[in-house]
């Protein structure tokens, strides 16, 4: 009996092998999605760049509100003791915008090879 125990143990595990050496079609979270709600891999990819478009629309949505901000506090602060920080604040505005833009280049173009 334990021989046949045995046998069937090391039949399982060389098939659990064989079945984690293969090579699976498409991504692993495509993969995943199928397997757990039966999404097809284009509907993954389009899912994901939807979001992805999402997020940099966010982004973008984001500095544009930071700068109207920036612009009617250096309005609302000229002339007061605040004033001096104003270009201090833009720089740094500016040194986010393009640390940002260098970013999104990649994610866009991880958007667009997906």
């Amino acid at each position: 009996m334990a021989k046949k125990n045995r046998k069937a143990r090391r039949q399982r595990a060389i098939s659990a092998r064989q079945n984690a050496a293969q090579n699976t079609q498409g991504s692993f979270i495509a993969n995943e999605l199928n397997h757990l709600i039966g999404a097809d891999e284009e509907d993954v990819v389009r899912a994901y760049k939807w979001r992805a478009k999402q997020n940099v629309i966010f982004i973008y949505a984001v500095n544009a509100v930071i700068c109207a901000f920036l612009v009617f506090f250096t309005l609302y602060t000229s002339g007061t003791g605040l004033s001096k920080f104003v270009p201090f604040i833009w720089v740094g505005f500016i040194a986010l915008f393009l640390a940002q833009q260098a970013m999104l280049k990649r994610y866009k173009r991880l958007i667009r090879n997906a």
